[in-house]
């Protein structure tokens, strides 16, 4: 069966290619509930900023990393990859209040990944990004995942929908669902778009939250829409070692 993919970023320039499916009214979407930003898991995903006028969402794995999707990072205005001094995530985001601001140093992608060849690359659409100083010694990430959920593995995921940019929405009650062929990534239902890319995939472990992977796209399938996100399991020797 074949799969149509849709990006989430939330746009640098229309493009006919990739059409999101977000609306444009403020509003909280159906089975998005908006969260509290200073409170953990969420106090660790941030708005992922350019100065290309783009966003998207990015959570962080340690003090001085975080994650997002490599297509966040990719100016379709230009053709080119955005310089890291142009990047910037605000955590505990709130209609124009913030926590923490953090500027960024450097970023990693995945490997081949090729913003012309989407379908094909899909898998390595994500972006370790090295921030330019450390998080405070009391904020907490949100560890990588060890594993892959499996078909019906409860997940939560949050982020700055393009609907509802100044405020952070979760889906708090979906699950990994068992659809072949999709690349390598994680299928699953939690409720995702434009503007989700980079907003971590979930995963509770005897009350310990992990990020199994991180949304980059929507795909539609015989009619139905389900979400897709790249698992950490794929991003490997780019990922910060335990303690660092």
């Amino acid at each position: 069966m074949r799969l149509a993919i849709l990006l989430l970023a939330a746009a640098l320039a229309p493009d006919p290619t990739w059409t999101s499916a977000a609306g444009a009214v403020e509003a909280v979407p159906p089975a998005s509930t908006k969260v509290d930003v200073t409170a953990y898991p969420w106090s660790a995903i941030g708005k992922f900023n350019n100065s290309a006028g783009g966003s998207c969402t990015a959570v962080a794995i340690s003090r001085t990393e975080v994650l997002t999707a490599a297509h966040c990072i990719f100016n379709r205005r230009t053709n080119r990859f955005l310089q890291a001094g142009s990047l910037h995530v605000l955590f505990g985001y709130d209609r124009g209040n913030y926590t923490h601001h953090a500027l960024v140093n450097s970023y990693v992608l995945g490997p081949g990944y090729d913003p012309a060849k989407e379908s094909k690359t899909i898998a390595s659409d994500w972006a370790v990004v090295t921030l330019a100083t450390p998080l405070p010694a009391d904020f907490r990430p949100l560890p990588p995942a060890s594993g892959i959920p499996t078909p019906g593995t409860p997940l939560m995921t949050a982020g700055y929908e393009r609907g509802t940019s100044h405020v952070m929405t979760a889906d708090e009650s979906c699950e990994a669902l068992p659809l072949a062929k999709t690349s390598g990534l994680i299928a699953n239902d939690c409720h995702v778009a434009e503007g989700a890319s980079g907003s971590p995939l979930i995963v509770m472990d005897g009350g310990v939250a992990s990020v199994a992977g991180i949304e980059v796209a929507i795909g539609n399938r015989a009619g139905k829409d389900f979400a897709l996100a790249v698992p950490v399991t794929g991003i490997g020797a780019a990922l910060p070692r335990q303690g660092e």
